[in-house]
């Protein structure tokens, strides 16, 4: 300041404070020393740099592109101007223009891991994640200890869904640079990912730790408890992230998807769309709204949803099966054939289009129906060794059963195996309920309970906790009889809930998994030839792939 009292007009002067302020986190006083001196000496490329530098610290990115742009037309050799117009480009999602900007700065400085590392975060936007990869490659091989290029190549990692390897990235970034908050996030959102959710609640929390006012790692947190089914908390979570940063719209959206699990359609309708007033062009909320309207039997509100969500991104995965089946309720023919000939030809695709249930009531190909299963399986519930192998135990007069159902109530899967249960040999088998319905305390609930040996609600429990259950109470064989049905919990089954996994009833048609028996064969046979009986009595006859 004293500089400026003997040359207030030197703009070498104006320029220097500037910089200082800059590094400060000053940025405004910074921009006020750094339009001074260019007013001064308006052809100065460095300081023209520098502006865009505190622009683009101040998030005013095309600003920021135009101060780069300026300086790169004075000086075209000089290489930070040509990564950091890169960088606001990137910022502005025009990233086809920042790969010419860093393949410019690689011509004047192709040994900086910085500027390989951050073509790579273009590359990787642009979905083009081997080329992505095979940059962070050459970022690390030029700076070992490069702990933003580890992360990076992380985040590629888990694009292509290699979430260990992603998670292996994500350690060596810490181990070089442990302050960084957002690598902690991204390492549980892989370990969520891999259904790992008590280990990414740690990793959150560790986030949470260096800052404890960031919101994403909050929402992300919030996120996790949703999957544990621990809704109350996830939604203090979404609460909290909401009061840092109103308009987070992820926020708005997960929590409308927590409500919708919590049965308040409405409430969750209410923060779809103030996500969708945030950010209308926001995907998941057309979506996560169109399946709560859906619920609701709004059927044509849901097919707009639906809708737009594909224009957005025709590639959007599961929502061609929800739209097709939302116009199958209001008998909405028009383009029904053609629709289903392109769903079935994604299906056998591999592609991500439907929900197996919704499949079963637009074609009867037993193959289509088998690699629809397959796909949704792999990409919703993989199996999951985090319980480890199933421990030998000593054998049992009796076989123990395991029957995993949303539907223990008045229901048809109920209405037909009520009479099933009670006919169980109960000196050979033991059979257990594990209910994660509602109980609707009518009176097939209460004829249910009393035809099992036990009755057990788990409907508070995650997936895996139910698994765990099952294997402390020796299950021999768990059935489950909701299948790819509403509210069925097919997830149990990828942490193996029992040596023998088999579907019934419930939903007519394979699972997809190879751990899983599609069927089972009973018999029933009439005892009126054993003595002093004429009860009929039910034996397990034999278990079919």
């Amino acid at each position: 300041m004293q500089a400026l009292n003997y040359q207030p007009n030197n703009p070498h002067t104006l320029g220097l404070l500037a910089v200082v302020n800059a590094k400060r986190g000053q940025y405004n006083v910074a921009l006020e020393y750094a339009i001074k001196s260019l007013k001064i000496l308006p052809k100065n490329a460095l300081m023209l740099s520098n502006l865009g530098n505190i622009y683009l610290e101040l998030k005013e990115f095309e600003k920021a592109a135009k101060a780069y742009g300026e300086s790169i037309r004075l000086d075209k050799g000089y290489a930070e101007s040509w990564l950091n117009r890169g960088n606001a480009l990137q910022e502005l999602n025009r990233y086809e223009e920042a790969l010419t900007h860093y393949d410019a700065a690689l011509k004047l400085e192709p040994n900086s891991a910085e500027i390989w590392s951050n073509k790579g975060n273009a590359l990787q936007e642009l979905k083009r994640f081997k080329e992505a990869l095979a940059h962070y490659d050459k970022a690390l091989t030029l700076k070992p200890n490069y702990a933003e290029a580890w992360s990076n190549k992380g985040n590629a990692l888990q694009e292509l869904e290699l979430f260990d390897q992603a998670i292996e990235h994500y350690n060596q970034s810490i181990i070089f640079k442990r302050s960084c908050a957002k690598v902690y996030v991204q390492k549980g959102n892989a370990l969520s990912k891999l259904k790992r959710f008590e280990e990414a609640l740690e990793c959150y929390d560790q986030a949470l730790n260096l800052n404890a006012d960031y919101a994403e790692a909050i929402t992300c947190k919030g996120d996790t408890l949703y999957e544990l089914r621990r809704y109350n908390e996830a939604i203090l979570q979404y609460d909290k992230a909401l009061i840092l940063k109103p308009d987070y719209a992820q926020a708005w959206s997960n929590k409308g998807v927590t409500l919708h699990g919590l049965e308040q359609y409405k409430a969750a309708i209410a923060h779809y769309d103030r996500a969708l007033s945030l950010k209308p062009d926001y995907e998941d909320a057309w979506i996560n709204k169109g399946v709560t309207l859906q619920e609701l039997k709004c059927y044509p509100e849901a097919i707009a949803h639906f809708d737009k969500a594909l224009s957005l991104d025709p590639k959007t995965n599961w929502v061609l099966g929800d739209l097709l089946q939302a116009k199958m309720q209001i008998c909405s023919w028009s383009g029904l054939a053609d629709s289903i000939e392109i769903l079935s030809t994604k299906v056998m695709a591999d592609e991500q289009v439907t929900q197996p249930f919704t499949l079963l009531a637009l074609n009867d190909d037993p193959l289509l129906h088998k690699k629809s299963s397959e796909t949704y399986v792999q990409a919703k519930y993989p199996l999951n060794q985090s319980l480890g192998t199933i421990s030998k135990h000593l054998s049992s007069q009796k076989i123990r059963v395991g029957y995993f159902s949303a539907d223990f109530r008045n229901h048809a899967v109920s209405i037909l195996t009520a009479e099933l249960f009670e006919l169980h040999n109960k000196d050979r088998f033991e059979i257990i309920a594990f209910s994660f319905g509602g109980d609707d305390k009518d009176p097939m609930r209460l004829r249910l309970s009393q035809a099992f040996n036990q009755f057990i609600d788990v409907s508070d429990l995650p997936d895996m906790e139910i698994a765990k259950l099952s294997r402390e109470l020796f299950i021999d064989i768990a059935v489950d009889l909701g299948g790819h049905t509403a509210r069925c919990r097919t997830g149990i089954f990828s942490y193996r809930a029992a040596p023998i996994q088999l579907s019934y009833i419930g939903y007519l048609g394979t699972m997809g998994r190879s751990t899983t028996i599609i069927y089972w064969r009973i018999k029933l046979l009439s005892q009126k030839n054993c003595k002093n009986s004429t009860q009929k009595k039910l034996l397990m006859y034999h278990a079919i792939k």
